[in-house]
């Protein structure tokens, strides 16, 4: 194997995972996308059978429970289905975009910025400073 190839067979998921770095969102850590990437940024099938029983027991057992495929022009139906029967979901993704807009999880909610107009409260062993309308104390 070269090294073209070794990461052919790795395409779909390292992209994803460069999308994820720069967009600076998280991937979600149950999902794998099983997916060669063309250079079109279409998904081709890996080998002839989209998911064997064997596939679905790693995956399980790895901690995945979504699964991210290419759309087949002629699909397993049965392998589909023992594979949902045993708890994976099986989704379809004709692109990369697809692949990666299920895979990343939502971005979160921007924080508001601190509002720059209030003051710290005083510290309890100094007295807050006095007001211009107001006049310090008189001497004893």
């Amino acid at each position: 194997l070269s090294v073209t190839t070794g990461l052919h067979w790795a395409g779909a998921t390292m992209a994803v995972a460069l999308a994820a770095a720069l967009a600076r969102r998280e991937v979600r850590p149950d999902t794998k996308a099983l997916a060669c990437l063309t250079g079109h940024g279409r998904l081709s099938q890996l080998g002839k059978q989209p998911l064997t029983v064997y596939d679905v027991e790693v995956l399980l057992a790895a901690g995945f429970r979504r699964v991210i495929l290419p759309v087949m022009p002629q699909p397993n139906h049965q392998s589909l289905q023992e594979a949902a029967a045993r708890g994976l979901e099986v989704l379809h993704a004709p692109l990369l975009a697809d692949t990666i807009r299920l895979s990343l999880l939502p971005a979160a909610a921007p924080q508001p910025p601190p509002q720059q107009d209030q003051q710290p409260p005083p510290q309890e062993d100094q007295q807050p400073p006095p007001q211009d309308d107001q006049q310090p104390p008189p001497p004893p």
